[in-house]
Order: structure tokens, then sequence, then C-alpha cells
């Protein structure tokens, strides 16, 4: 993880967009700060897939660059690559294994953003091409997004803030059901017309809305506080919060606090040490019921002797007013994330720093179908139980150059290597056949009752990097960046790989000639171009290696044996994306109005995919580079820039993209075949060789 200074002193020659926290509107009644995003910067694409809190949401960067999860199978991570404060986030959408007991469907994944205090955030900067995000190398395909926190205060003193948020929320544009009277009438139709009995139809004298059952009146309650100064140079700034948020849909519901230190403090003239540490605890109570909204309005919910209706249609599908008061699904997660920096400056231009970083994520589930209603009655009742815990850490050491700039030449660089090691551990436990529904205990069940698997997934990463910059007389810009990556992701001699990106750019608006002259009231524009390698390496962590399974299902001789369970592919690799963006920016009335017109062409080589092999390999798929996948569009930025010191201060922004993503070629074979060269390439061979004298 680079330090987000130097990303952003590139005199945008790369294609990136930053936004604060005044512009993010922090107060919203949202639970995690990609939620923010929605419709702030142009390419930036934010989806829920459901309406659930707590959940993860996809974020794309310019168009969606890997084939998605299909039936299972494996697929690389579409999300970009989160950074706070330099420390790489969980990416909790990247998957590792296909293996019924560690299902998504039967998980629900909490979304690792969700302990980042939106109160704390400063601004959040997006990097879109491959000039922005080259030196991020490995998992910098997707684009990669710094959040940066807020300090101390810069004047000596302290201030202390205080907000709180309530709010509530109802409904809008409901579908119309129809009501008793009109199901039986249609109901009856359809049954005559099929030759069956419309006697079937059932009752008229009951009317269930079963919308009201399942939903109340949402409610979100926000409170923040904190406490930032400035004594003696050190900086402090101690935060902490409290969000609720209960979803209209009775049962589903979050609630998280969290908690942020960050210091800092200058050691000497020449040394600057800065830390921070920032926490969170969630609870989410995840109980689904939308599908109650489209039952038969002539079901009663309870049966004349007060029990609940679990007869009939609710014979293999629960009774939502019954699952919300005997079923439980609960998550409960704990995050911490905390960096380390020192900086040194030994001369003026020169800038050494290190810094350290960890990240943790581990989240447990309670998950449990009552016996007494239709969703657990056929197993007479069933408990799952899961951790996954995530730690990983980062340490990185870099070298600054920018030498005091005089005259018309102004070169820059930036060389560094940084360390990363990663491990997950997952455990789950399924139980079945309780004696008594109240009793939801695994320790309750006898042994066959009851299935366990645990999985551990390790990985590290070793990389090298670089940055040379160069502009002259601010007008005319050019940089050249690379990393090196080598990480035990793959095997063979995919092991390493080096990602690279070019950009020039050329201020146009500061020639002599034309300065000041533009028309249309123009005082700053520039062109930019850029072109790059990225790559994408979320793709699991032992999907290019070969796998054994260890379980009950494999005996042999009354003895618990290994299978082999995953093929080997020593040529699984990453998937590269090359980029290319062109750029113009436009700059009127002294700045206080922008245009920005961006055009990108991302093409994904070496896409990750699965599909079907011989079973006479002894595997009936195996994972490959075979897919190659297109996203080509323009963006479109207008913005008011705030005017200051006027009696009203307001600024406003529009963005406007379009992005067309398709799928090129995909294989269907194994193996696949070779893809004809593109472009020049250059391969320098050597093989030593070895003399031997002859006999006699």
């Amino acid at each position: 993880a680079i330090a987000a200074t130097f990303a952003l002193q590139l005199h945008l020659v790369g294609s990136y967009e930053q936004i604060t926290t005044e512009e993010l509107q922090t107060d919203r009644p949202i639970e995690s700060l990609d939620k923010l995003l929605e419709g702030r910067i142009a390419g930036v694409q934010v989806q829920t897939t459901t309406g659930e809190p707590g959940l993860p949401v996809q974020v794309q960067v310019r168009g969606q660059g890997s084939l998605p999860r299909i039936a299972g199978n494996i697929a690389a991570s579409t999300q970009p690559l989160f950074v706070l404060d330099g420390v790489p986030l969980f990416d909790i959408t990247e998957t590792n294994t296909n293996n019924s007991l560690f299902s998504d469907v039967n998980s629900q994944r909490l979304n690792p953003l969700t302990f980042v205090n939106p109160d704390d955030i400063a601004s959040i900067t997006v990097l879109k091409d491959a000039s922005a995000t080259a030196l991020y190398g490995a998992d910098a395909a997707n684009g990669v997004i710094l959040i940066t926190t807020k300090s101390g205060e810069a004047k000596r003193g302290s201030r202390f803030n205080l907000s709180f948020t309530r709010g509530l929320a109802e409904t809008i544009n409901d579908i119309q059901f129809l009501n008793t009277a009109e199901y039986v009438e249609l109901y009856r139709e359809t049954l005559f017309n099929s030759g069956d009995n419309p006697a079937l139809a059932g009752r008229t004298d009951i009317e269930t809305d079963w919308r009201e059952i399942v939903q109340h009146t949402a409610t979100n309650t926000d409170l923040d506080l904190s406490l930032s100064g400035n004594r003696d140079d050190l900086r402090y700034r101690l935060s902490a919060g409290y969000n609720g948020l209960q979803s209209i849909q009775r049962g589903n519901g979050l609630q998280q606090g969290n908690f942020s230190l960050k210091v800092d403090l200058p050691l000497s003239e020449k040394l600057e040490l800065g830390t921070r540490l920032s926490t969170a605890y969630s609870q989410r109570e995840g109980l689904n019921a939308f599908n109650a909204f489209s039952y038969p309005p002539n079901l009663p919910i309870r049966n004349p002797d007060g029990n609940f209706n679990n007869d009939g249609f609710f014979d293999r599908r629960p009774n939502p007013a019954a699952l919300l008061e005997q079923n439980e699904n609960s998550s409960n997660l704990l995050s911490a994330n905390g960096v380390l920096t020192l900086s040194y400056q030994p001369s003026a231009g020169w800038r050494l720093r290190t810094q350290t970083g960890v990240d943790l994520y581990d989240q447990n589930q309670d998950q449990y179908n009552s016996a007494l209603n239709g969703s657990g009655r056929a197993q007479n009742g069933l408990l799952r139980r899961s951790n996954r815990r995530n730690l990983q850490w980062v340490a990185n050491s870099q070298v600054l150059w920018t030498p005091q700039h005089t005259g018309a030449h102004h070169p820059g660089a930036l060389f560094g290597g940084e360390l990363q090691r990663q491990r997950t551990d997952q455990l789950v436990a399924v139980g079945s056949g309780f004696a008594f529904d109240d009793l939801r205990r695994l320790d309750f069940l006898p042994r066959d009752r009851i299935d366990a698997g645990e999985s551990t997934f390790e990985r590290s990463k070793a990389s090298l990097y670089g940055e040379v910059s160069y502009d002259y007389d601010y007008r005319y810009y050019a940089k050249l960046n690379a990393r090196r990556d080598a990480t035990s992701l793959f095997g063979g001699d995919q092991q390493a790989n080096v990602f690279w990106a070019l950009g020039l750019s050329w201020a146009f608006a500061e020639e002599p000639l034309w300065k000041g002259k533009l028309p249309f009231g123009i005082d700053y524009g520039k062109l930019r171009f850029t072109y790059g390698v990225t790559g994408n390496s979320r793709l699991g962590v032992y999907t290019a290696q070969g796998l054994y399974r260890y379980g009950d299902g494999d005996d042999y001789g009354q003895q618990i044996g290994l299978t082999v369970s995953g093929p080997i592919n020593e040529l699984l690799s990453w998937e590269r994306k090359l980029q290319t963006n062109l750029a113009l920016d436009l700059g009127f009335a002294e700045g206080r109005y922008g245009l920005s017109l961006e055009y990108y062409h991302n093409r994904t080589i070496d896409g990750l995919t699965s599909f079907d092999t011989p079973y006479e390999s002894g595997f009936g798929s195996i994972v490959a580079n075979a897919a190659e996948i297109l996203n080509q569009g323009w963006e479109l930025t207008l913005r008011r820039e705030m005017t200051q010191g006027a009696a009203v201060e307001w600024f406003s922004s529009a963005n406007f993209t379009r992005n067309r993503n398709e799928l090129l070629d995909i294989a269907r074979s194994w193996p696949p075949k070779p893809a004809p060269p593109r472009g020049w390439s250059s391969v320098a061979t050597w093989a030593p060789s070895t003399a031997f004298p002859t006999p006699g």
C-alpha cells in the first residue's frame, strides 16, 4: 500500500478524483462508506444486492473487469482495492472454495467497511486508470479507493464535537397485491379452467396482510463525538460513535459502535511519528421474510387453538410470523485496523518513510431454523454456527525525492518495497435433530447428527516499486511507474509479474502564446494520456495448487483417507488489464467552474474462468486464464467550486458515464488454444552447457 500523499502529487497525469467529507454528506443514515460513493464520482457504480443493512456492497470502477461467479464456480473479485491510511482492507467478496459447508448461501458475510465511521473520514480518493493505480500492482486492476482519516487540529487548542441524528423511514410505491375476494375469484377461475375443484381456492372470510406482518417503521440512530487538538505540536484526534439501524423488514437490523485514536508526534525537526488505531463491534440480525408479500391473503396466521398455522401451504415453508418469533439468524463482527508510520526528512527534497499496518476481521454467526415451523421441521431443528477470521499485515518502506524546484525543470522519484501476509481461518458446524426446540446447542446432539469443517488459507506477497516523474515549466508532464509483485498464490514460473504505466500530459493553457487568450473564458486547460498494465490476484488462495480433501466421506479400511479434490494448474496467473485513458480538463472563471472529459479503453486478458474437463483427467472442471473482457466508455464531470467568503457558499457537481462491457473471448475446452500474438514481444533465453571428458 502506497502512501496517498505521493499518489496525489501526480500533477493530474493519472485519472483520479477526490471528494471531501463535506461532499460525502456523512450525516446521512448510511452504515458503510461505500454507499456514500453512490452517484458521487463518474465511472463508480455502487449496487446494493439486498436491502439488508450490513451486507457487502458491490462497487465497480469503470465496469466489470472479471467474469461473474456462476453456479458456484470460483471467480476473481471485481471489487476495487480499499486502502485505509495505507493499510489494505479485507476483501470479503473473494472466494476460496465451492464446498457446500462453506457456501455463501448459508452464510452472511458482513461488510468490513462498516467499521469505518463516516465521521472520521477526511477524504476519499478514487484512482481509476493504470497511471494512478499501477503502484498498487497485483490488486489494482479494478481500481483503488484511498480512505484518509481526519487528524488533529493544525492550530493549537482543542475542539469537541457532538452530533446526534434520529430518523424514521416508510416504504413508498408499494406493490399492490390482491385482497382475499380478488384472489379467490381468480384462483377459482384458474382451478375451473384446469379441470380442478374450484373449492380448493380456500376460505373467503380471512383477510391477512402479510406485508403488515413483516414490516414496520424503520429507524436510524446515529451518535458521534470527537475530541481533537494540538498541544506542543502533538496532534491528536479521539472519536467514538454508535449507529443503530432497524430495517423496514422486521428482524433485520444492525447495531455498531466504533472507536478511533489518531496521533501525530514530531520527535525532532526531521523525524515524525504517526499512529492510528480503529476498532469496531457490530451486531446484525438477519431474519429474511421478504417473499411473504406474495403469500395468499386467505391464509390465517394462527390456528383456532392459538398456535401458528404450519399446515398445508406452510408445510415446507415457514409461516412469516412464526419465522420472526421462532428462528434465529444473528452475526457479530469485531474489526480492528491500525497503522504505525515513521517519517524522516534528512535534507530538503528527501523523505524516508516506513509503515506497518494490521487489519483484523473476526465474524461469528448463529443460525437456527426452528422445528416448530416449515423452515426446520424436516430436520427437527437445524443449527449452523460459523466463524471467519482474517488477519493481515503489511510493512512498507520507501524513499521520496522531490528536489526544490529551481528553474523550469522539476524532477521527482519514489522507490520502495513492501511485504504482505494474510491468513484466513474458517470454522463451520451444522447440527440437526434436536429433542427440544429451546435447547439450541450442538452439545445436546449425538455426534452422528453433527457435521463440522474447518479451513485455513494463507498467502504472502513481496513487492518492489518505483516511480519517476518530470515536468517542464508546469506545462509538460511525464510519469513512469512500475511494480514487481511476487506472491505465493501461483505456482511454476507464474509467481512474479511486473505491472507498469506511462503517463503524459500537456497544460496547453499555460503556453505563453495562448495564456489568457483562449476562447469561452478558458483559463485552465490540460490534455492527458496514460497507458499501462495492472493485475488482479484476488482469485482464491489455493486455486492454482493441487488440493486434497480429508473427511469422513473418504474412508478406506475404516480409516479416514486423503482424496485429491483439486487439480494443479501451474500456468494459472494474474488477470491482467491493459488500460488506456485520454482526458481533457478545462477550467473557467478563475477555477470556479470545471469540466473533465475522459475516454477509457480497458481490456482484461487472461481472465479467470472455470469450465468442464474430460473425466479421464480425474476432475470435472479446472480454473484457468482463458477469457478476454473489454470495458470502454467515457466520463463527463462538471463542477462548480464553493465561493469562499460569499454570503451564501455552495458547491455543486454533476457526472455522466457511459460504459460498454463486452466478453470478447472465452475458452470452452482444455487446454485452451494459444492466443495469437498481439503487438510486439521480446524473448531472451539462456541455457548453461556442461562438457564431460571423453572416456579413455
